[in-house]
């Protein structure tokens, strides 16, 4: 496997150099410590099977440099990494085009699982691991789910029996961005399907 690392932290860089070398013994890994010079890797050599890009560079924000990578070489799927491990930055690089959102507080197992769900064509968010956050109370009363705004969006467009498809016209959005926050309402509400989100949700007036 051939990566890029973008990561103007030299220690960062150096840690997740060695967290993919030992999930990969035969990763070829190459860094590069600004966004000018990973542009100049990737078109000095195109066989990178994944970039893995700092949210905040000095030259800018990851959510101006996703697009562009992305463009550069659409068959490299481009990961940020980042030490602001909130949902609202985690979407907004997902929507961006990013193949996943990696908070620099993964232990290595769980960066290594994470670098496999983005190998293997899924787009990986941190919720896909649940010894990253603490497992979600049992519901009851006094101990309801906080739902994110969005996620309200989605949960009422999802009652009304929409579609993905038909959610992501509704509320601009992508369906990739979709099915986050419908894999965020299904975790929260200790949900299996969309049918028990719902019975849930109403159960818990969440949803009318």
């Amino acid at each position: 496997m051939n990566a890029l690392i973008i990561e103007d932290q030299e220690l960062v860089l150096d840690l997740l150099r060695t967290f993919l070398e030992r999930g990969w013994p035969d990763c070829h890994v190459a860094a590069a410590s600004s966004l000018t010079e990973g542009v100049a890797r990737l078109e000095s050599d195109t066989d990178f099977n994944i970039v893995l890009l700092d949210l905040y560079l000095p030259e800018g924000s990851a959510l101006e440099a996703v697009p562009r990578l992305s463009a550069q070489c659409p068959h490299t799927p481009v990961a940020v990494i980042s030490g602001q491990a909130d949902e609202t930055t985690a979407l907004a690089c997902i929507e961006a085009g990013a193949k996943g959102f990696l908070p620099k507080s993964l232990s290595a197992r769980a960066f290594a699982a994470a670098v496999d769900v983005i190998l293997s064509g899924e787009v990986f968010f941190p919720w896909n691991l649940r010894d990253i956050y603490p497992q979600t109370p049992p519901l009851q009363e006094g101990n309801l789910p906080r739902l994110t705004p969005r996620e309200k969006d989605v949960l009422r467009e999802l009652g009304d029996g929409k579609s993905n498809k038909a959610i992501a016209n509704v509320l601009g959005i992508s369906e990739v961005t979709v099915k986050l926050h419908l894999r965020g309402l299904f975790r929260k509400l200790e949900a299996e399907n969309r049918t028990q989100v719902i019975r849930r949700a109403i159960a818990h007036g969440l949803l009318e």
